[in-house]
């Protein structure tokens, strides 16, 4: 468990699934604009997939190191990564951007990979997401892609012996 004087990261348990939708579904609405243009349609099947039951099989999942960061006991944040290297998941709520939470969490899922023998993860960033990945030492690894009209980047990163912060 990783703490500050404002927010706490921790491992998420399925009884987190709902808090965790709700922070999916807030972050896709109101942070991505640069991705959904706010066009109702791509916003809608963006978040076709974030029910409570989805979320809680993620969590759930034997493979899966799932995080959830919270602020005054209130979720701000959701982080995902796969046994095989994979982030499915790394997001906040508005009010938690710019907070060093999103640093965070990322760095807790190389944690993770680093302690599964992992020595690169890879990622597919939102045009929203792709400066705060590069700050943190992603690069592009293949050639961007339109998936229900919107663009995804594939990323990858070496995990380094060293800390990474």
């Amino acid at each position: 468990m990783e703490m500050t004087t404002d927010w706490v990261l921790r491992e998420a348990v399925v009884a987190d699934a709902d808090a965790a939708c709700q922070v999916l579904k807030r972050s896709i609405v109101e942070c991505c604009a640069l991705d959904h243009h706010r066009d109702p349609t791509r916003i809608a099947t963006w978040i076709a997939n974030k029910t409570s039951e989805n979320v809680s099989a993620w969590i759930a999942h034997p493979g899966v190191y799932a995080l959830i960061a919270e602020s005054a006991s209130k979720p701000v944040g959701v982080g995902m990564i796969t046994r095989s290297g994979q982030v499915t998941l790394c997001y906040l709520v508005p009010e938690a951007l710019y907070k060093g939470i999103g640093r965070a969490l990322l760095n807790a899922m190389l944690d993770r990979a680093q302690h599964w023998g992992l020595r690169t993860v890879h990622l597919e960033s939102t045009q929203t997401a792709l400066a705060f990945y590069a700050r943190n030492g992603f690069n592009p690894d293949g050639a961007p892609f339109n998936e229900n009209g919107l663009i995804g980047t594939p990323m990858s990163r070496d995990i380094e012996r060293s800390r990474y912060h």
